[in-house]
C-alpha cells in the first residue's frame, strides 16, 4: 500500500509544479502579448501612415514621431506621438500656433482629423492658391477652407482588436508548447 501512495504523492508533486509553472508564466504571457499585440498595431500604424497622401519625407517623420507604451506591469500598449516640438526641416524657422511652438502631437491630430487653411496672402496669385495648389491636400474647391484628414490612426484602430488576438493567440500558444503537463 505504500507504493501506490508514494505514486500519488508523485503525480500530485507533478501536478502541482505543473500549475506553479504555469501561474508564474501568466504575469509573463500577459506582457508578451500585450508588447507583440502593441508591436502589431504599430506596424500597421507604419503603414497606414505610408499609405497617407502625405509627402515622402513627412511620411518618414510622422512614423518616427509615434511611439509605443507599454504599461509598467504589462496591462496595456498605447500609441501616440511622442512628446516635444516638431523641429522644421534645415532651412525654415519654428513653426508656432498661438505663440507657442508646434508639438509633435499637434501635427499628427491635424493630419489625423484635418485642418482649416488660413487665408491667402493678399497679392497672391488671382485664385488666391498661392504657390500651395496641390500640396498638403489643398485643391482649388478647398484653397479656403479645408483639408480632410488621413485617418492613419482611425484605420488602424479597426484592425487593432484583430492584430491583438493573432498576437495573444501566438503567445498562448508559445506557453503551452513550454508548459507540458
Amino acid at each position: 500500500m505504500s507504493s501506490t501512495a508514494r505514486m500519488d504523492r508523485a503525480r500530485l508533486e507533478r501536478f502541482n509544479r505543473f500549475w506553479e509553472e504555469l501561474l508564474q508564466a501568466v504575469p509573463d504571457a500577459r506582457r508578451q502579448a500585450v508588447e507583440e499585440a502593441g508591436a502589431a498595431v504599430q506596424r500597421e500604424l507604419n503603414a497606414q501612415i505610408g499609405a497617407a497622401e502625405l509627402a515622402d519625407g513627412a511620411k518618414g517623420t510622422v512614423r518616427t514621431w509615434q511611439e509605443l507604451r507599454v504599461g509598467s506591469k504589462g496591462g496595456y500598449a498605447a500609441l501616440s506621438p511622442g512628446k516635444g516640438t516638431a523641429q522644421p526641416r534645415v532651412e525654415e524657422t519654428q513653426h508656432t500656433w498661438k505663440g507657442k511652438p508646434v508639438s509633435k502631437k499637434q501635427v499628427t491630430r491635424w493630419l489625423e482629423r484635418g485642418h482649416g487653411t488660413r487665408r491667402p496672402a493678399a497679392g497672391s496669385s488671382p485664385a488666391g492658391l498661392g504657390s500651395q495648389a496641390g500640396r498638403a491636400g489643398v485643391t482649388r474647391a478647398s484653397a479656403a477652407g479645408y483639408v480632410k484628414g488621413r485617418q492613419f490612426y482611425s484605420w488602424t484602430k479597426a484592425k487593432a482588436l484583430e492584430l491583438a488576438l493573432k498576437a495573444a493567440d501566438r503567445v498562448l500558444s508559445r506557453i503551452a508548447d513550454e508548459v507540458d503537463y
